[in-house]
């Protein structure tokens, strides 16, 4: 049997469409998300940048919550009645008092009582015990750092508890920072 001719593409050459959002976006397992899914109808680069249990207000603005302790040294953050135990997105930096750090990966210690884990990339400067801390917001690393022509958002089920009007300014503020940076936003989200 004759085999197709041989078909070199350029991955970068393709428009880049990154989806983010809570859970419904990440996908379950053994289940294909929507990100894949859209990746094999047409040429285009698909980013899932997605985090599970987050919200617009991981993405837009800075978060904290709870309390968190550290050694100097260690490269393990333990924190007590957070709300970050399924993200923030790798990559993003967290302020710890004085210092800020790069964060590599969470670890959900007990999701009932809030317990979570925060690896850092490099070891804590000095100890730190205290709620004086925050995260970057996750913009940079969910959507400005990949450069997207289309970016789709899908937020509803971690941001129950706003308002109507509340929810829309920040779908409205995300719109903005598209249009801002040259990006068609795609908006999958209902109002909770």
């Amino acid at each position: 049997v004759p085999m197709a001719a041989e078909l070199t593409v350029d991955v970068n050459a393709m428009p880049r469409i990154v989806f983010t959002g809570d859970s419904q976006t990440v996908g379950c397992v053994g289940a294909m998300d929507y990100a894949q899914m859209i990746a094999r109808e047409g040429p285009l680069r698909v980013f899932n940048r997605s985090v599970g249990g987050s919200n617009t207000t991981h993405l837009l603005y800075e978060f904290g919550g709870g309390t968190v302790t550290v050694k100097a040294g260690e490269t393990v953050v333990h924190g007590e009645n957070v709300s970050w135990t399924a993200g923030p997105y790798i990559g993003q930096r967290v302020r710890l008092g004085a210092h800020e750090y790069t964060v590599d990966s969470i670890e959900p210690v007990d999701y009932a009582a809030r317990l979570a884990n925060l690896h850092l990339t490099e070891p804590a400067r000095e100890d730190y015990s205290g709620s004086d801390y925050s995260f970057e917001p996750g913009w940079r690393v969910r959507i400005a750092e990949v450069q997207p022509r289309y970016a789709c958002f899908m937020f509803t089920v971690n941001d129950a508890g706003w308002e109507s009007e509340e929810f829309k300014a920040r779908l409205a503020e995300i719109s903005r920072r598209c249009r801002d940076a040259g990006i068609q936003p795609i908006f999958l989200s209902g109002v909770p």
